[in-house]
Order: structure tokens, then C-alpha cells, then sequence
């Protein structure tokens, strides 16, 4: 396949972050890009008007130029985009490089489950897939400045290509509005981090960055947009979250989303992050402006958790990480229910209900085993068939060894 080169003459908006206007940001950006490239990474300034997508080539030929592992699954997603599949095809003809190319056709393959949660104004919710909405110049923003701060600085440099694809690279991290987050925040970020010479400080200083620009206020349950969160400086937790993930993946930093389905004593939930800092990931919430520095890993020190998952990109809410023996003693529960060969879930006592923290399937004679749950303190909990019809009676389980442990069949 012969790609389609990006016109070294077109010229683009970098978008500037809200109420906060950055000609001079935006221009010093392009300046660097052109002094320390090859040839510029975004295209040059001219009029401020956004460029016109490159065009889409013709779709067999296309896929003959995407790499051969990424193949088949990059030709499924052009067919769940529909209409928006030549937008896919320009965004990916929009960047230049080996290594940015199949990172674009990465980010196309495992976009299929990706999507914006909204709620309609008749109080419908509403899936709106990545897919059909993704335009050419937001994936090619995305993968650009990805590719220009694994260069930038030297602590994205060496990072194994799999955890940069996985943890910085993407373009979502919830399922909030898709926007132009990278471009939107790079003219601000970028010499903040360059300021600094080890990862953590610059952790430490995207935290202070965050800490001044946002609070948290509880508020509906949909997620905002990285730029919109911004922009209003308030938000729920998994708003600073990814707001704190979109700032460090911008400036080359891997972090992970992580969170608690349920606590398992009091109410509500919670979302926080994780920052991967010398070999390990580090607990890490940001927007801390009384902590300096934050408190790494303080989570994992006396909070009460039934579960906690990790998750990224591919492993995202479908299909999380378990890292809940990474935060609290763990011990496995070994029930049965008068429901053979079904699925069962576990579940906490939040807000009045029953609510689930972990999913498994019984076996033939209805017993099950749900794996490390959470045990540092007394805990209630219930299993039960998602319909409810099926269940075990209300059990306390402490720690293994422990007295008043749950039997093996209930």
C-alpha cells in the first residue's frame, strides 16, 4: 500500500485550553516541533484554520498497508464504523513514520468497545461508539504528540512499548465525551515536565498543576470530557481521575485507571489512579493540594476493600485487572447455590441494596470460588444469581483462620 503523506503546508488549530487562551503556548509548541524534528509533527501554524483530513485511500489497499497482526482487527473496526470508516483510514494516512502508523492502526484495532455513556435530555442512556465518532485529526493529534513526548522526555524513552501503547497512548480512559485533550493540554504541560528530571517530579508537578485548576464536587453520574473538566474545575472522582491520567499521559507518564465497584462499608464508590514509577505502580489519586508530596500508595495502607481493579486500555471496565491483593489481605470464599452452571455474583451492602463487586460462574453441582476478596477487616456480604431469585443467606467473613469464616456451602 502506497500511504497518504500529511501536506507539510497544511495548517491546523491546537486547541487551547479552555478560558485559559495560548497563542503564545501554541506557538512555541510548533516552534520546538520544528527545530527538534525531522519535519514537524504537527503541521505549521498559518491561518488558525482546522485543516481538511487527508483523504481516505481506497480501503483494500489501505488494509494491505496495516501490519499483519493488526489486520483483521483493524478491518472489523472499519466495519462497525460504518460511515466514519474513511475517517479511521485518513486519521491513520495522517501521520508520519512507521511507529506512529501502526500506533494508530493499534488504537483503531481495540476501539471497538470503546465508548461515550451519555444521558439523553428524555432520560435515555446512550452508548455512543468511538468508531462513528472519531474524526481523521483527532487520531492523528493523538498519535503525534503520544510520539513526540516519548522523545520529549527521558523517562518515556526506554518505557517497554507495550505499557506505552496501554497506558499513555490512548485517546479515552472512562467513558467520557471524546476531545482533543492532548493537543488541548501539551502547550501548558509540556514545559512544566521539561522543567523537571525525574518522573517523579514530574509527577509531583502535574499534581500541583492539578491540584490549583480542580476540586472535587459530587455531580451527576455522567463523566465529563478532559478539557471540559477544565473548564468547570470541578467534578466526581473519576473526573479528577482522568483529567490527572490525561495530564500524565501527556507529558509520557503511564498511569491506569483504578477503582472500587462498591465499598463495603458506607456508601457510594470510588475512582482514583495509579502511576507507574520505577518498575511499579504507584497509588496515586493527584489533585492533592494539601499533600506535598501526594501520598503515594496511601489507599493500600487502612482503607476497607471488598475488590479493586485496574484498568488501561485493552483491559478496560470489560474486562479489569484484579489487583485487589495489592490493596488489602485478600482470602478466597468457597460457596454454593441452589443454581448450578450459572452465573453468581458477590455482593456488598451499599446506598440500602445488594450490589455486586465481583462476577463468577457455578459449577455443576452450584459451587463457586470468588478469589481475593477482601478481608482486612469483618465484612458483609451475599451471593447471589443476577436476577436475585437465587442466593445465599447474609455471611460475615473475616480473614483466613479466622472464627466466623463462612462455611464451604451456604
Amino acid at each position: 500500500m502506497t500511504w497518504i503523506p500529511r501536506a507539510r503546508a497544511q495548517s491546523i488549530r491546537v486547541n487551547s485550553l479552555a478560558a485559559r487562551p495560548m497563542r503564545a503556548a501554541a506557538a512555541a509548541l510548533v516552534a520546538w516541533l520544528l527545530l527538534t524534528t525531522q519535519g514537524p509533527l504537527l503541521p505549521a501554524l498559518a491561518d488558525g484554520a482546522a485543516p481538511a483530513p487527508s483523504p481516505a485511500p481506497d480501503r483494500a489497499a489501505f488494509l494491505d498497508g496495516v501490519p499483519a497482526d493488526l489486520r483483521s482487527d483493524v478491518s472489523r473496526a472499519l466495519d462497525l464504523a460504518g460511515d466514519n470508516a474513511p475517517a479511521l483510514m485518513a486519521g491513520v494516512c495522517g501521520v508520519e513514520g512507521e511507529r506512529e502508523r501502526r500506533w494508530a492502526c493499534w488504537l483503531v484495532a481495540h476501539m471497538p468497545d470503546k465508548v461515550h455513556v451519555r444521558c439523553s435530555p428524555e432520560g435515555r442512556v446512550e452508548h455512543v461508539q468511538d468508531l462513528r465518532v472519531v474524526t481523521a485529526d483527532m487520531l492523528a493529534h493523538h498519535v503525534r504528540l503520544a510520539a513526540a513526548a516519548r522523545e520529549r522526555f527521558p523517562w518515556a524513552r526506554d518505557l517497554p512499548e507495550e505499557l506505552y501503547l496501554e497506558n499513555v497512548l490512548p485517546h479515552r480512559f472512562t467513558e467520557e465525551p471524546l476531545e482533543d485533550w492532548r493537543a488541548g493540554l501539551w502547550g501548558e504541560l509540556e514545559p512544566l515536565a521539561a522543567k523537571c528530571p525525574t518522573a517523579e517530579e514530574a509527577v509531583l508537578a502535574i499534581n500541583r498543576w492539578a491540584a490549583e485548576r480542580f476540586k472535587y464536587v459530587p455531580r451527576g453520574a455522567e463523566d465529563l470530557g478532559i478539557l471540559s473538566a477544565l473548564k468547570e474545575g470541578k467534578g466526581r472522582c473519576e473526573d479528577m481521575s482522568n483529567l490527572v491520567r490525561a495530564a500524565l499521559a501527556t507529558c509520557g507518564l503511564p498511569a491506569a485507571s483504578v477503582y472500587t465497584p462498591w465499598w463495603p462499608r458506607g456508601d457510594g464508590n470510588h475512582a482514583w489512579n495509579e502511576v507507574y514509577l520505577a518498575g511499579a505502580w504507584r497509588q496515586f489519586m493527584g489533585c492533592e493540594p494539601t499533600a506535598e508530596p501526594p501520598h503515594f500508595d496511601r489507599m493500600k495502607k487502612d482503607r476497607v476493600f471488598a475488590k479493586v481493579y485496574r484498568c488501561g486500555f485493552v483491559r478496560g471496565r470489560n474486562a479489569p485487572e484484579d489487583v485487589t491483593a495489592e490493596y488489602t489481605p485478600v482470602r478466597d470464599l468457597d460457596l454454593r447455590l441452589d443454581a448450578p452452571d450459572a452465573p453468581v455474583e458477590l455482593c456488598v451492602m451499599n446506598m440500602g441494596e445488594w450490589r455486586g463487586v465481583a462476577s463468577a460462574r457455578t459449577n455443576a453441582a452450584g459451587r463457586v470460588r470468588f478469589a481475593n476478596v477482601g478481608c482486612r477487616d469483618a465484612l458483609l456480604f451475599r451471593a447471589r444469581t443476577p436476577d436475585g431469585k437465587v442466593g445465599t443467606a447474609p455471611f460475615i467473613a473475616r480473614g483466613p483462620g479466622s472464627p466466623g469464616a463462612p462455611p464451604p456451602e451456604l
